[in-house]
């Protein structure tokens, strides 16, 4: 006589080590705020560097609106900050900017000017924040610690 198939005890085995991989693995694989986080972080130095090279290789002030929900590149103008003038992103986008990812919020300081030798304008030290993580723009070199 042969038989085919599984026991019981193998079943129950299976569906108990399922259980255990539900509760251990699923919680983690779902929660994605630690990689938003770090993926936008990394975003946004990449961000503020890009900006500073832009204000040094077009010798022209450029500046970096952050907002609550999201962090853009502008040119400033003979009065400030231009809004209505954003940098191109990469790739084509019309502008440069990152939007925060759910349940995180940008801070810091609001605005920062870089100049054209890469320089923050005025010459103080600036930080910006995105969750846990924070970055100082160092003011003499615009450099993004």
């Amino acid at each position: 006589m042969i038989r085919r198939g599984f026991t019981l005890v193998e079943l129950m085995m299976v569906m108990v080590l399922i259980g255990v991989l539900a509760t251990v693995a699923a919680p983690r694989l779902l929660e994605r705020n630690a990689l938003d986080e770090h993926a936008a972080a990394e975003t946004l130095r990449s961000l503020l560097r890009a900006s500073r090279a832009v204000a040094v290789a077009q010798e022209r002030d450029v500046c970096v609106l952050v907002a609550a929900t999201t962090v853009r590149a502008v040119y400033a103008g003979p009065l400030g900050c231009d809004p209505a003038r954003p940098l191109a992103g990469a790739g084509g986008q019309p502008e440069l900017r990152i939007a925060a990812p759910t349940g995180l919020a940008f801070g810091g300081d609001a605005v920062l000017r870089f100049g054209t030798r890469g320089q923050l304008v005025p010459a103080l030290d600036r930080r910006v924040t995105l969750g846990t993580r924070q970055w100082l723009v160092e003011r003499r070199t615009g450099v993004v610690l």
